[in-house]
């Protein structure tokens, strides 16, 4: 498959306007000390947004997150739903993060390289 065209960067001295972590993972390899550290760098990097793919289940499993976040400390605002897309569209949507984030027990494998793609 021929690589996707390049996304326009920012300037080097524009600070930007978020970071963007994500992990689209399957939510089944969250823990709940994996879920509270990850709350913990929301905490330390106010303008900072996680995106979590949606849950098997549907948006319930993503509401419940939230609500944990909420008792975490953190906005639940501030948790982004990634809904199931077609590779291409996935691919194209990777490159609106700035970091990924991996389990701990379960790696990520085909979702790493997806977002090295």
């Amino acid at each position: 498959r021929p690589p996707l065209p390049a996304p326009p960067r920012r300037a080097a001295t524009e600070p930007p306007a978020r970071v963007a972590l994500a992990s689209l993972n399957n939510l089944y390899k969250l823990t709940p000390e994996l879920f509270a550290t990850w709350m913990e760098i929301l905490r330390r990097v106010p303008h900072a947004t996680l995106a979590l793919l949606e849950g098997r289940q549907g948006a319930r499993t993503n509401a419940r997150l939230r609500a944990e976040a909420r008792l975490l400390g953190v906005d639940p605002h501030r948790l982004l739903t990634a809904r199931p897309q077609s590779k291409d569209l996935h691919l194209l949507r990777s490159r609106d993060f700035h970091l990924f984030l991996d389990t701990w027990k379960v790696a990520s494998h085909s979702t790493a390289v997806d977002s090295l793609w």
